[in-house]
């Protein structure tokens, strides 16, 4: 947390490539990353290529693709240090949503800016009864 945005990026494009090695070296780490770490009073998201992060009210972290919309920029990419974003204590409010690019184009509406109705619902049922 107390760490320079540079040396967070360069911490985690190196633990996901030894990660990918250990499972078979000669695979690379081909994925988007969405991540939030929480302790006491402070937090981090960590963000890289596609995939949508916010709550009920606004979107924190919007996808982000390349030259066309079906591209994206992975841990494995050449430029990965320069697209992986950090965000110290994000605001969000009841509900923090993270989701693959697969959900985030359902879950939110690239117009408004704004989460769908599906994602207010959620935060109902986890309000009603979070153990469920």
């Amino acid at each position: 947390y107390e760490s320079d945005d540079e040396s967070i990026r360069k911490l985690i494009a190196y633990i996901a490539d030894e990660a990918v090695k250990e499972k078979d070296p000669s695979l690379r780490a081909e994925c988007t990353l969405i991540l939030f770490a929480a302790e006491k009073d402070r937090s981090m998201l960590v963000h890289i290529g596609d995939g949508i992060a916010g709550d009920a009210e606004h979107v924190i972290s919007l996808p982000e693709n390349g030259a066309d919309e079906w591209q994206t920029f992975f841990l494995s990419s050449e430029s990965a240090l320069q697209h992986i974003r950090i965000t110290r204590d994000p605001e969000w409010k009841d509900l923090l949503l993270l989701s693959s690019d697969g959900l985030s184009s359902v879950l939110y509406d690239k117009v408004t800016g704004r989460a769908a109705p599906a994602v207010g619902i959620m935060r109902e049922w986890l309000q009603e009864d979070a153990a469920e």
